[in-house]
């Protein structure tokens, strides 16, 4: 498949060859961008832990069926479905809690983000170094939710 071409200093640039998965890939973005969430929460299970936050994905939807090829296309993750009250619409979650793979995950997709690439980084800062000082770990967790309170989303995130 071709992107579009550009021009550059006055010269026209060939399109790009996009591959499939790459296309994916920009289209899950968008969709993680629009409807997720990279969430830092206190690791209360093990207050003395080394480790004192665990960092996930979540997207939340009512379309399942989306949710579930994102969750193919990943090739992790966990869905399950809420809001089943009298009034209210079923919605699902997928979510990805495990180190490794929100680790490929947000590599994947860190590229192609626009409106959560700074949580990104945040969350690779912390999850690849692991000879993070207490005192460093509460700096990434202060620096992530100022950024969730930058746009306008004041929800608690620990």
């Amino acid at each position: 498949m071709l992107g579009g071409s550009s021009i550059r200093d006055g010269e026209r640039t060939e399109p790009k060859e996009f591959t499939r998965s790459e296309l994916r890939f920009a289209a899950y973005a968008g969709l993680f961008d629009g409807e997720g969430c990279i969430g830092m929460y206190r690791n209360s299970k093990s207050p003395g832990a080394i480790r004192r936050y665990t960092i996930t994905l979540r997207v939340a939807m009512t379309r399942r069926e989306t949710l579930e090829r994102m969750n193919a296309h990943f090739g992790t993750g966990t869905l399950r479905t809420y809001g089943h009250g009298p009034r209210q619409q079923p919605y699902w979650i997928w979510f990805c809690g495990a180190k490794s793979e929100v680790v490929r995950i947000l590599k994947q997709l860190l590229p192609h983000l626009d409106l959560k690439a700074h949580e990104a980084k945040l969350a690779l800062d912390y999850l690849e170094n692991d000879a993070l000082t207490a005192q460093q770990q509460d700096r990434i967790f202060d620096a992530m939710r100022r950024a969730k309170i930058r746009k306008g989303r004041r929800r608690r995130i620990s």
